[in-house]
């Protein structure tokens, strides 16, 4: 062989274990554990009761981003009262060291800017990876084209409203802003904001 031959397999063999060990770290890089709020990781959440007679058809996910709130009676004071706003992180089999970021932010800005809200049942945060078989709706119902963060308003089974939060890419590196982000939107829609 001559000596390019064999640079040239070198460097290939050194490329080789290089992306093997990039791809190793990423599978093994594991969010420290959160004190407080433990997110629920779900197989199946429970979905609203279908509608009968008596109770009006809820929103679909894709209508509810669009809703308007509108001047508040006191029955809809009551129906706020009883308001939960569920923060979703939705993930896949596959995790890389942003997506476990993610998650780890995701659980700590529900934490700290709602701990009282996660014990009296008004904020909730759920896990759920999307690739397994009875979650594979939420793809569709929420629009994902990625793995993100959805925060959702109920009114007792009803869901009224939710966003997707696509900006927690873009924070990922911020974690402050990050926080500070997720914290806000479920804020808003905690008071039946749009």
């Amino acid at each position: 062989m001559n000596t390019k031959k064999i640079t040239t397999l070198v460097l290939l063999i050194f490329v080789v274990a290089s992306v093997g060990t990039i791809i190793a770290k990423e599978r093994n890089a594991q969010p420290a554990p959160q004190a407080g709020v433990t997110p629920t990781t779900e197989n199946v959440v429970a979905q609203p009761a279908a509608p009968t007679e008596e109770q009006p058809v809820s929103a679909s996910p894709a209508q509810a981003q669009n809703t308007s709130s509108t001047a508040a009676s006191p029955a809809a004071q009551e129906k706020a009262a009883q308001a939960k706003v569920v923060a979703y992180y939705f993930h896949g089999n596959m995790r890389c060291a942003t997506c476990h970021k993610i998650e780890a932010y995701t659980t700590e800005a529900i934490q700290t800017g709602f701990a009282d809200d996660v014990k009296n049942g008004r904020v909730e945060l759920k896990v759920i990876n999307v690739e397994e078989p009875a979650n594979e709706h939420y793809v569709q119902d929420y629009q994902l084209a990625l793995r993100s963060v959805v925060v959702a308003r109920y009114e007792g089974q009803e869901q009224k409203d939710w966003k997707r939060l696509d900006e927690v890419w873009k924070l990922a590196g911020d974690k402050d802003a990050f926080i500070r982000m997720v914290q806000d939107e479920t804020s808003t829609l905690l008071k039946g904001k749009n």
